[in-house]
């Protein structure tokens, strides 16, 4: 992301299975300009030409928010979710799976390890099965 919070660039880490699924979508939509998610033109109907399709900007926050909530119904979720639940999900995943909370920090950009650690949240059952240093003695 170029346009992160404070100004600063967004590093975001990806899975090879979903590198393979955005180079299948650009492979099919081919978006003109520098957005992998241009905003869609509206545009007449069977259009079919690249530069009828697309906007010369990036999609808007509030529609990824549209479409978040709609994958949201789609999963029957109960709760309310935010982009910026994602970020902290992620943040707290790779926690639970044993990442230096210095790692995270350095992931999410965060200047201070504190923000860091408000960020994630450690479920009851991590809590509870994780041994006492004491049993090392």
């Amino acid at each position: 992301m170029r346009r992160g919070k404070g100004g600063k660039p967004r590093t975001v880490m990806l899975s090879a299975k979903l590198l393979r699924l955005l180079e299948r979508y650009w492979m099919v939509e081919r978006p003109p300009g520098p957005w992998l998610f241009p905003a869609r033109r509206v545009s007449p109907p069977g259009a079919a030409e690249p530069e009828e399709r697309w906007a010369d900007h990036p999609v808007s926050k509030k529609t990824m928010c549209v479409r978040l909530q709609d994958a949201v119904k789609r999963a029957e979720l109960k709760r309310r979710v935010t982009s910026h639940d994602l970020r902290r999900t992620f943040a707290t995943w790779l926690v639970e799976d044993g990442r230096n909370l210095r790692l995270v920090q350095v992931l999410l950009g965060h200047a201070s390890p504190a923000t860091t650690a408000r960020y994630t949240k450690i479920h009851a059952n991590m809590i509870a099965s994780t041994r006492s240093p004491y049993d090392l003695l």
